[in-house]
């Protein structure tokens, strides 16, 4: 069946580039997004071995910010494992009642999913997949503990998003820092 580097193995890191569409306005607005991608690390630092065990050995990896635009709209670009990626997806569209709204999540994955460029059909299957079963774990984690990660999904959308539910989904592109090698995923 193979392995799924979002949440297994040791994969190198990628670079992520993602374009927000949110206005900025002020610095309290870029003090949220500043906060919510800090909210993204601390899931995946925390939160995301609970979920996958074969992911403990790349909990130390760092996440780094290499660049960012204060300006409306943010855009920036992270360096980070791919496991990254699929807890910014699973933020997006995982911010409600986990258990309830598993349809509105799948169609709102789908739509976030939509604006990604540099992987592979293979890699998006993958993600989906991650994601997907990161939220059934979520779910499994019995009711305290998935509310709040549902609650802080949520702040991390609207931080990112806005707090209108039709907000424009970002654009993400991600890049193998090895140019010249294909990903084996």
């Amino acid at each position: 069946m193979g392995v799924n580097l979002f949440v297994e193995g040791r994969p190198l890191p990628v670079v992520i580039h993602v374009k927000l569409h949110r206005v900025v306005s002020d610095s309290r607005d870029l003090f949220e997004v500043a906060r919510a991608l800090r909210d993204v690390d601390a899931v995946l630092a925390r939160d995301w071995p609970r979920l996958w065990n074969s992911y403990s050995l790349r909990s130390r990896r760092e996440v780094h910010i290499l660049s960012f635009r204060v300006e409306s709209p943010p855009d920036f670009r992270i360096f980070a494992d791919p496991a990254w990626l699929a807890v910014f997806i699973a933020a997006l569209a995982g911010y409600k009642s986990i258990k309830e709204n598993i349809r509105e999540i799948a169609s709102d994955y789908r739509k976030i999913v939509g604006g990604i460029r540099g992987l592979t059909a293979r890699e998006l299957q993958l993600l989906e997949i991650a994601v997907r079963l990161s939220l059934e774990h979520i779910a499994e984690l019995g009711e305290k503990k998935s509310l709040e990660l549902a609650r802080k999904f949520e702040k991390i959308r609207i931080a990112l998003l806005g707090a209108g539910r039709d907000a424009e989904t970002p654009e993400i592109e991600v890049r193998n820092i090895e140019k010249d090698q294909d990903r084996d995923w």
